[in-house]
């Protein structure tokens, strides 16, 4: 784990370098998926502050000649100077960095039950029209939600969940009548 400072010190780095070459949306899928797939795998040791250092650089090693040179050379920078267990931190500074730069923001969607691809285009396009920018779209399965859909977008939440309208009646009929 690395401090958020010194993550996005990394990050503006390689942003620099991803802007020179004209990469940045490869350059953060690639790192994106190798910091899930490190994550998610039994390689997730390889992340432990104590990790081998021979161990971490025969998996950037291995991986490097699939990847953009800029992010072979920021894993292999990582491993040199043992923050390689600050890998995912880079990888969502760096994306935060590009959505940025490209004049996009995040949304969140939680909704009871999945959607197909149209229904969230729907959903971007809508809360594009509303923010005014444009809109790269998470979905979450919140099985919580009676129904709905409550979407997270740039830290304003828009609530249209049958369970926050629920408790919104219920909070109105509680209060006292003057």
């Amino acid at each position: 784990m690395i401090d958020s400072n010194v993550a996005r010190r990394y990050a503006r780095a390689l942003l620099a370098q991803a802007g020179i070459q004209g990469t940045l949306e490869a350059t953060a899928e690639q790192l994106a998926l190798v910091s899930e797939g490190v994550v998610d795998s039994e390689a997730k040791s390889l992340l432990a502050p104590g990790a081998p250092r021979a161990q971490q650089s025969a998996v950037v090693e291995a991986l490097a000649p699939k990847l953009d040179k800029s992010v072979g050379d920021l894993l292999r920078l990582l491993v040199e100077r043992n923050r390689f267990d600050g890998l995912p931190q880079i990888s969502a500074a760096f994306s935060r960095l590009v959505d940025e730069k490209l004049g996009r923001v995040r949304a969140t969607i939680r909704t009871p039950q999945m959607l197909d691809d149209a229904e969230v285009r729907e959903l971007a396009k809508a809360l594009s029209a509303r923010t005014g920018k444009q809109i790269s779209v998470d979905t979450k399965l919140d099985e919580s939600l009676i129904g709905g859909i409550a979407a997270e977008v740039g830290g304003l939440l828009f609530d249209g969940s049958v369970k926050t309208q629920l408790e919104t009646l219920r909070r109105d009929l509680k209060a006292p009548r003057a």
